[in-house]
């Protein structure tokens, strides 16, 4: 199948073409025309086209959660997928917290198998069988293409743990993914320790709790050298401390997500369960110097941590509702509320140097996985009946589907 964009403003910093508006045939689940117009001279050629059409590389979240296998009544791979596709993303990287637990190579084949409309990467765990004890089965996973090993929001709590497995992945490259939280200082907490916990009544959970426990892995880090990633930061203090370590030429990254950069800890004003997220959303204050630290390139990516969620884990009492967030289809549009289109673009698509993955480019000959989206003439409402933490809010931005693996993809 061919397909023609019509029209398209192209968003690629990388692209001789960046914001100029061309038609972009794509033949083969190729590239092969980039021109002001182009004449389908093939009947069979789809054309698409929207007012205000913006196209850009695939955008890519290496860290979600479907809940398949195990527990696929929270969502499920297929439910996953259509999530992707609706929020615009070409790649997803699943995390290992599944059951089984993704801790040895041989499972990557049922993820493999579903590799058609979306590309599916797979991070492996730290340890086996999330226990944080011993390593997983890491070369193993590594051969059957694992992007990364984590553990996912368990924390490496054993440090001796950590230490071994940044010696041992540098064998082949490797990446640790790394979601910083000390436990013991979490100290079961339920949202930000604070003003607003105190007058909810509610358990706190102090920056501490993630500023130790960087502190503690980057030097670790500084003894074994190896590759980690911070994952969902939510402290901006946290964040000076990964950027000073490269400074010093660690090979260290980190990532926050949408939503502790809008919403804050005042949000939980009524007790709503959609706002209990881990980390806990944070201060105001806090999230104006995160945002100022994505503007000066001191974050590396942004991801959704969707964590699929089936509603009576949210439909319930605060201290008793899961912690999560359901917000990988809403994601760019939530994005673009606290940066511009352009960064927005740029940090969903820097994952994929950081997972050692080839990132797509709008090029001649090059294979066309792209992210169409649009501009709205006004800000327009979404899936208001959602579990979504983004449920009430409203979006410039609005996907509009992706073109991947040879066929479109487009969102009713």
């Amino acid at each position: 199948m061919s397909y023609l964009l019509r029209s398209a403003k192209i968003i690629d910093s990388t692209s001789e073409f960046h914001l100029q508006n061309k038609d972009i045939l794509i033949e083969n689940g190729f590239i092969s025309s980039i021109k002001d117009e182009i004449i389908a001279a093939n009947k069979d050629v789809e054309v698409i086209k929207h007012e205000n059409l913006l196209v850009s590389p695939g955008w890519i979240d290496p860290l979600v959660d479907f809940g398949e296998p195990g527990f696929e009544q929270r969502q499920g791979l297929e439910n996953g997928i259509a999530e992707a596709i609706q929020g615009g993303f070409c790649t997803i990287g699943v995390l290992p917290n599944t059951k089984p637990v993704i801790d040895h190579g041989s499972i990557l084949d049922y993820f493999n198998r579903n590799n058609v409309k979306i590309n599916i990467h797979v991070n492996g765990t730290v340890s086996k069988n999330l226990k944080g004890e011993q390593l997983s089965e890491m070369f193993d996973l590594n051969q059957n293409g694992a992007i990364s090993f984590t553990d996912y929001k368990r924390g490496l709590n054993n440090p001796q743990l950590l230490k071994l497995a940044l010696q041992y992945t540098q064998n082949f490259g490797g990446l640790v993914v790394n979601y910083p939280l000390d436990e013991n200082l979490m100290n079961n907490g339920l949202m930000h320790e604070g003003k607003q916990s105190t007058r909810l009544g509610l358990k706190g959970i102090s920056y501490l709790s993630e500023e130790v426990r960087v502190l503690r892995d980057l030097e670790i880090l500084r003894y074994t050298k190896g590759k980690m990633h911070f994952a969902c930061l939510s402290s901006a203090k946290a964040v000076d401390y990964v950027s000073k370590a490269k400074e010093e030429g660690l090979k260290v990254s980190c990532s926050v997500t949408p939503h502790h950069l809008f919403f804050n800890d005042s949000d939980i004003n009524h007790f709503d369960t959609l706002f209990k997220t881990l980390p806990p959303l944070r201060t105001k204050n806090n999230n104006k110097k995160l945002i100022s630290q994505i503007n000066e390139g001191m974050i590396d990516f942004v991801h959704s941590d969707h964590f699929a969620l089936h509603t009576d884990m949210k439909e319930t009492v605060f201290d008793q509702a899961e912690f999560g967030a359901e917000s990988l289809g809403l994601s760019f549009g939530a994005l673009t509320k606290t940066v511009n289109m352009e960064k927005a673009v740029e940090l969903f698509t820097n994952a994929y140097e950081i997972f050692s993955l080839k990132r797509p480019e709008i090029t001649l000959n090059s294979p066309a996985s792209l992210s169409l989206f649009c501009k709205q003439k006004q800000s327009l409402p979404r899936f208001a009946d959602s579990t979504s933490i983004w449920k009430n809010e409203s979006f410039e931005y609005l996907p509009l589907g992706i073109l991947n693996n040879g066929k479109a993809f487009l969102n009713s």
